[in-house]
């Protein structure tokens, strides 16, 4: 190999790539990088183009330094290594052979990443030895703040201490001092205790008129809820006998109906003969009695009705009324229990949240009991509409008309003729 690498470099020397301050013996291959590799073989390419006129490859851009981007030096060397392909070269020749570093730098490289790792494993057992160390200084500050603090009431218990030697050598003057401090502090505190006590006797007896309102409006409370539910039941029973009176109004008109019915088939019977004019006002006064007769019947009903309308707004007023009230008491107990700070405060809180629940459910239930009354109404009405047609057979209705007017006309003739012979 050094016989090989001599021939090479005095041939490198020869054709001007290499200088010739070069030491030959130091020379070789494997020592070349990438860029210096890079850059022989741009001049040899750049010489065997401008000797030979034969060639035809193109080269990259004049390279006056081996590109640093990995995409440039990628490019690069492919394009190299194709010329030298196509120029006849056998052996194996691709771009990693100018990109890849030489021998001595990948040794490099594996020294260099040898002490990365040594230095890295010294890094981490000083870490260990910091963090032990960090808990020992942790252990000596909380010894020390510990140590602080005794010293601290050491101190105080001297300071102590040395205030008793102080006053032991006038000990029966300072023992009167004493007492009159005590006497005077004992004196004190009997005053304290005597102003506690006015103070104390009127904040009692309001907390005792304060729980007799409470209780009070408690009772109150109770009493609303009571009369609610009792307003409601009369509601509920009014409505249903609303419905009974209305359920009535229909019973009767189908009665009338079927009266009125069986009382038309009736003088049909008996009319074998031609219709005149008292047959047909006989029959006309009957059916007017009888509309006058359902006409009593309907007003009394509606009177009924309306009495009922009277007392369900008059409870419907009152109801109202309550429940103004006990809402307005319930809030104003639940704001003062809020301001005072006091542990039922979330009892009046609910109590209230629980009342304005029950007055929207009646309110639904008031809402939900019109449109049952409104759709029993109008399927009354499809009944009786129903009925009608039912009981409408207008061809023989029309033969009748026919019939009776034709008899009317007859008669009406007779009557007039009579009347000229009078008159002649």
């Amino acid at each position: 190999m050094a016989e090989a690498d001599a021939f090479i470099f005095a041939a490198l020397q020869q054709s001007g790539m290499l200088e010739a301050s070069s030491q030959g013996s130091s020379w070789s291959v494997s020592a070349l990088t990438s860029d210096a590799f890079i850059a022989i073989v741009f001049q040899f390419l750049t010489q065997l183009q401008t000797s030979d006129d034969n060639v035809t490859f193109t080269l990259p851009s004049t390279l006056t330094n081996t590109p640093v981007g990995v995409a440039a030096r990628h490019r690069v060397g492919s394009k190299l290594a194709n010329i030298l392909k196509e120029l006849g070269y056998a052996g194996d020749c691709g771009y990693n052979h100018f990109l890849y570093p030489k021998e001595a730098e990948e040794q490099a490289l594996e020294q260099v990443q040898k002490q990365v790792d040594d230095t890295e494993h010294r890094i981490a057992a000083m870490r260990k030895v910091l963090d032990r160390e960090r808990g020992e200084l942790q252990q000596v500050e909380q010894h020390v703040l510990e140590t602080q603090t005794t010293g601290q009431e050491m101190q105080k218990q001297l300071a102590r201490q040395k205030q008793l030697i102080t006053m032991l050598p006038q000990a029966q003057a300072n023992i009167a001092k004493l007492e009159s401090i005590f006497q005077k502090n004992a004196e004190k505190k009997a005053e304290i205790a005597q102003q506690m006590e006015s103070a104390r006797d009127p904040l009692l007896k309001e907390y005792a008129q304060l729980e007799s309102q409470k209780s009070n409006r408690k009772a109150r409370c109770r009493q609303l809820i009571r009369e609610m539910k009792i307003f409601r039941s009369d509601m509920l029973e009014l409505t249903g006998v609303i419905h009974s009176k209305m359920e009535g109004v229909r019973v009767l008109e189908r009665i009338h109906e079927r009266q009125l019915a069986k009382l038309d088939k009736k003088k049909d019977c008996q009319d074998e003969g031609p219709m005149t004019r008292n047959m047909y006002t006989a029959r006309i006064m009957d059916i007017i009695k009888q509309v006058h007769k359902q006409k009593q019947d309907i007003t009394k009903i509606l009177d009924d009705i309306k009495g009922l309308q009277k007392q369900m707004n008059v409870a419907s007023e009152k109801l109202k009324r309550t429940e103004a009230v006990a809402e307005d008491k319930l809030y104003t107990a639940a704001s003062k229990s809020k301001t005072s700070n006091s542990g039922k405060s979330e009892a009046y809180v609910e109590c209230y949240r629980k009342f304005a629940q029950v007055r929207e459910l009646f309110e639904e239930l008031i809402v939900l009991v019109g449109d049952v009354g409104k759709k029993e109404n109008i399927a009354r009405d499809l009944q009786n509409w129903i009925s009608q047609l039912e009981a409408r057979d207008s061809s023989s209705h029309l033969d009748k008309v026919l019939a009776d007017l034709e008899s009317v006309r007859h008669e009406n003739g007779t009557l007039q003729n009579e009347l000229r012979a009078c008159s002649a």
